[in-house]
């Protein structure tokens, strides 16, 4: 019996660099090394940067050619005599204000070249309803116009065609300062589309 546990004794000395021994059906460890500790610990320097680089936003590989430095509207007799009025100046303000927002018109920068036109066409507005509900009347409306872009050497673009409809309600007093805020608002997000849309053609 002695010689049984020395021997076991001397079997377990010598085995200690294997790492791993079973002893009466238990495994005895000893440290783990270090490829093991490295495999076992949760990732971090090289997999966080990583991780960061991935949910950031990519740089700017320079300005578009299509970036404006100007843009204006007009209004075509035909639009100008129909029973609905466009304000000019309400219209042009919120194309700029869209365009801004998506970083499609900068007047300042000495390296925007294009020039965008709009004519409006037409605009028709309709009661969706015959009654004035809370002192509004439901409303729906379609601004009709033309997009013409140039660059500094006045070369043009095809025209593109925009067609904004939206729904509204206007005061039945007839007191509202811009009642038809939401057609120059949606006009102005179709406005900004196509622009980016030619943004994004050019830089392929």
């Amino acid at each position: 019996m002695v010689k049984l546990l020395a021997s076991l004794i001397f079997s377990l000395a010598t085995l200690t660099g294997c790492g791993e021994v079973v002893v009466f059906g238990h495994v005895v460890r000893e440290n783990p090394d270090k490829a093991e500790t490295a495999a076992s610990s949760p990732a971090t320097g090289t997999d966080s940067t990583h991780d960061a680089r991935e949910t950031s936003a990519p740089a700017a590989d320079g300005l578009s050619v299509a970036l404006l430095h100007a843009v204006n509207v007009t209004l075509s007799p035909a639009s100008e005599a129909g029973d609905s009025s466009v304000d000019a100046a309400s219209l042009l303000d919120a194309v700029r204000t869209e365009l801004r927002s998506r970083n499609l018109l900068d007047e300042q920068n000495p390296r925007a070249e294009g020039t965008a036109e709009v004519l409006i066409e037409s605009v028709t507005t309709r009661p969706t309803v015959n009654a004035v509900i809370f002192g509004y009347q439901p409303m729906a409306g379609t601004l009709i116009g033309q997009l013409r872009v140039s660059n500094a050497s006045g070369e043009e673009r095809p025209t593109s065609r925009i067609v904004a409809e939206s729904r509204f309600s206007i005061a039945a007093d007839g007191h509202d300062k811009n009642p038809l805020e939401p057609l120059y608002r949606r006009f102005a997000v179709l406005t900004a589309d196509e622009l980016a849309a030619i943004a994004s053609s050019r830089n392929k």
